[in-house]
């Protein structure tokens, strides 16, 4: 990533090393939400109970938060 926004600095200055970083921003932040949607449309073809996915919503704001605050190496252990 560093090398993505060393270049763009290097050829369009301050805008490009904005840009990219807002647009890895905005990407995140989309998948994320995406995820989200994904897990809820299927459990609600799985069940129909509001209990469930209240519990999906409250799990999945759990894993993001945990996500965001444990160390890269130990989310790559959990992940594999």
């Amino acid at each position: 990533m560093q090398l993505v926004i060393s270049s763009f600095e290097k050829y369009t200055g301050m805008l490009g090393k904005f840009g990219i970083i807002i647009c890895s921003m905005l990407f995140s932040f989309a998948t994320v939400a995406c995820q989200y949607y994904y897990g809820i449309e299927s459990l609600s073809f799985m069940t129909k109970g509001k209990a469930s996915k209240a519990l999906y919503t409250l799990i999945f704001c759990f894993v993001v938060i945990l996500g965001a605050i444990i160390p890269m190496s130990l989310m790559w252990q959990i992940s594999d």
